[in-house]
């Protein structure tokens, strides 16, 4: 397969996992905070669900949208690892990576465990505090987003 070849499917590959990253994240921060309002089982069933998308759903497509874009710049001409747009993009996913591992995941944990002790209230509170920095990072990716197809300082 020649360069070229090599390139567009990685293209292919990166859109497609930054699509499903992005994607179930929004869709995820719109529809959890309703079910967690709801409470009781609702909740429980939902938090249980969300809890398992980080290692199952966000983790491999936020490293296959890291990996794939390492390899469009190693087959590229046009840009390179010093162009901003790609570390911008290399920094945010590394912040992302960091909040989730330190910050995000562990909130879900502590979501879930009190929805199952049966204390709602900080199951909720913990949602809400979690919601802001999924927010920050949701828009975060938009933003790379927006300079990966301007190709930012390429």
């Amino acid at each position: 397969m020649e360069v070229t070849q090599v390139h567009n499917v990685l293209l292919v590959i990166h859109v497609l996992s930054v699509i499903l990253w992005l994607g179930t994240g929004m869709g995820a921060t719109f529809i959890g905070p309703r079910l967690v309002r709801e409470g009781g089982t609702v909740a429980l069933a939902w938090l249980s669900v969300a809890e398992g998308m980080g290692p199952r759903l966000y983790g491999p497509a936020s490293g296959l949208t890291l990996l794939s874009g390492i390899g469009l710049v190693l087959t590229s001409d046009a840009y390179g690892f010093g162009s901003f747009f790609v570390v911008l993009g290399m920094t945010v996913w590394v912040l992302i990576a960091i909040g989730n591992g330190a910050y995000a995941g562990p909130r879900e944990k502590r979501a879930l465990q009190a929805f199952e002790a049966g204390d709602e209230e900080t199951g909720r509170e913990t949602i809400r505090a979690l919601n802001g920095f999924v927010t920050v990072e949701l828009l975060l990716l938009v933003a790379v987003v927006i300079a990966m197809i301007y190709r930012w300082g390429a």
